[in-house]
């Protein structure tokens, strides 16, 4: 019941924020380019990749402006935890306001709202002349036109600033964790020590009583409970499982992850355990070669930035195409579709190249491969991402289409194309229907030049793969622009 509240609250506070902001809007285009911005950075802010505690003051503020945030720890809460109500009656109160503040508002500025018809948002003053007039005139369009230009240019600026904040601190560091000592030996009071030392652990409480720390983990009042078996110290002795048990939640997999190598370097740094059991278990020492750090945002925010390429720039020329049929240019020329096909190309091209060059380096993300495969990469990839907005835009009949439509494509793009699951893992026909992406490509290919140095021959495969799907895209973008009837 607790949860199925939560699922209210949660949808009608977004609901009633889009009203809001769309009431504050006299264009629904920025209405719902403002929306996506906001509603796409949920997850990222959202607590549950990273840990906010180590996140910076402007990432905090950020996470609790976010229903989705509040909403996420009641499900851990009620669902992952089992935790008492009253822990998520602070949470069902921020939600609350979350409906309240703006529906008052909503009303307020309805009440006062005169409903004039609203101008156009722009009319572009077509010349398509030739290849050369027509690159001309698109770049004057998207450079006019402003939710256009916002798309294309200011989305691509905020996105490279406003996502990357919330993962500055690359890793979970010092979670609070309560342990549990049953064998309160020497040798348990030094592993207790070793564990505290590690970055990703604060031991906030040594307990006697594992029921007592569990409460503490099902109210949230700690990350973690370790637990000490009573015979820990004579099973190492004898060569056997050293009895250690880790109760965590499973809704923080990048915690769970940075716990287990906390509390494992912890016992390899326990010198007693490394003599009693040097017989027993051979010595493994992990040397991280693509990402030494082992930063989150180090993995993840190259990927992410592909999917955000790909998406700014197919709204870009989706939305392009679909202003031009909103004023009945539903065909053009050869000459015609060229010029515009490389005005979006050259869009697409420098803000790939502003991402991979000035942003790569300022966050000091990898970028190890070549620069004349990286250039060739970028222009595969602009050409076909660009080919595929003009082939999207084709079908739509004015410039908010593209973002009341498209707007949900980019979550289950960034799930489903590799970036946060390995393919191989999936489901084949997902696979096979993310194909038609180019950022599904180009993970992989991007990836292995970057973070590995991969040289020509490694990367034939993917260059052959987004050559072939720009080539189809641009080929069907053409068909449906000027040689259907």
């Amino acid at each position: 019941m607790v949860v199925n509240s939560g699922d209210v609250y949660v949808v009608s506070s977004y609901c009633i924020y889009r009203h809001y902001v769309y009431f504050n809007n006299a264009k629904c285009t920025y209405s719902f380019k403002y929306l996506n911005v906001y509603a796409s950075a949920a997850l990222t802010y959202s607590d549950g990749t990273l840990s906010i505690l180590n996140a910076n003051g402007w990432a905090k503020f950020w996470s609790n402006f976010q229903p989705f945030t509040h909403y996420y720890r009641i499900q851990l809460e009620q669902v992952n935890l089992g935790s008492y109500i009253t822990t998520s009656f602070s949470q069902f109160g921020i939600l609350s306001l979350y409906i309240i503040i703006p529906l008052t508002i909503s009303f307020i500025i309805l009440a006062r709202r005169n409903y004039s018809q609203q101008p156009v948002v722009f009319q572009e003053n077509v010349k398509l002349d030739g290849v050369l007039q027509s690159f001309i005139s698109t770049v004057k369009s998207i450079r006019k036109c402003q939710p256009i230009f916002s798309t294309a240019v200011m989305s691509l600026i905020l996105y490279s600033v406003f996502y990357p904040s919330a993962y500055k601190a690359q890793i979970n560091l010092k979670l609070p964790v309560a342990v549990v000592d049953f064998d309160q030996s020497s040798l348990s009071r030094n592993l207790i020590d070793n564990l505290q030392t590690t970055r990703e652990i604060d031991v906030t409480q040594v307990d006697s009583s594992l029921s007592d720390a569990l409460i503490l983990l099902r109210n949230r009042k700690v990350s973690a409970v370790i637990a000490i078996d009573n015979d820990f110290k004579k099973n190492l002795i004898r060569g056997e499982n050293a009895g250690i048990d880790v109760h965590l939640s499973g809704g923080y997999m990048a915690v769970a992850a940075d716990l287990r190598t906390a509390v494992t370097n912890a016992i390899n740094a326990t010198t007693d355990v490394n003599r009693l059991t040097s017989k027993a278990t051979n010595n493994i020492i992990p040397l991280p070669l693509y990402n030494p750090t082992l930063g989150y945002e180090s993995f993840i925010m190259p990927l992410v930035f592909i999917i955000i390429l790909q998406q700014t720039l197919i709204f870009t020329s989706s939305m392009l195409i679909a202003l031009r049929n909103s004023i009945g240019l539903t065909k053009i020329n050869s000459s015609q579709f060229i010029g515009t096909f490389f005005g979006l190309f050259m869009v697409g091209f420098f803000g790939a190249v502003f991402v991979f060059g000035w942003v790569y380096y300022l966050q000091g993300y990898p970028n190890e491969g070549s620069m004349f495969l990286q250039v060739l990469l970028i222009v595969l990839f602009s050409a076909a991402v660009s080919s595929m907005g003009m082939l999207i835009g084709s079908f739509l009949d004015n410039i908010n289409r593209p973002m009341q439509i498209l707007s949900a494509t980019s979550m289950v793009i960034f799930y489903a194309s590799g970036a946060s699951f390995p393919t191989f893992n999936m489901p084949e026909w997902v696979v096979k229907t993310m194909v038609i992406f180019p950022s599904s490509t180009m993970i992989s290919g991007f990836t292995m030049l970057n973070s590995q140095g991969a040289g020509i021959y490694e990367l034939a495969p993917v260059i052959i793969k987004i050559s072939l799907l720009a080539i189809i895209l641009f080929l069907l973008a053409m068909y449906r622009l000027v040689w259907q009837k």
